[in-house]
């Protein structure tokens, strides 16, 4: 899929440009977001982490806190993709 373009349950991003503006508009859209790790799994060049983001969202400054999975995989030392796997209806409570 183009970046930026979203199905059903899918937004792809592809290339650093684009990457970095995903990650501003997140940093608009939550303004004091706070990240924790939770485990970890690694096997060779895969890595699975789980996360919690919380902090407010804008415009309704409502706290939230969601869960969600990351699967890394690298390509000589480096990230080559990340999927996230998260409940979409949390994200809808949260940027709605």
């Amino acid at each position: 899929p183009p970046n930026g373009q979203s199905g059903e349950m899918t937004l792809w991003i592809d290339g650093l440009p684009a990457i970095k503006a995903h990650i501003e508009h997140l940093h608009d859209v939550l303004p004091d977001e706070q990240m924790a790790m939770g485990a970890i799994v690694t096997d060779g060049d895969v890595a699975v982490v789980e996360f919690t983001s919380s902090g407010s969202s804008r415009p309704s400054s409502e706290p939230y806190s969601i869960s969600f999975t990351e699967v890394f995989e690298l390509h000589d030392g480096k990230i080559s993709s990340v999927k996230v796997y998260l409940d979409p209806d949390d994200v809808v409570d949260v940027t709605a």
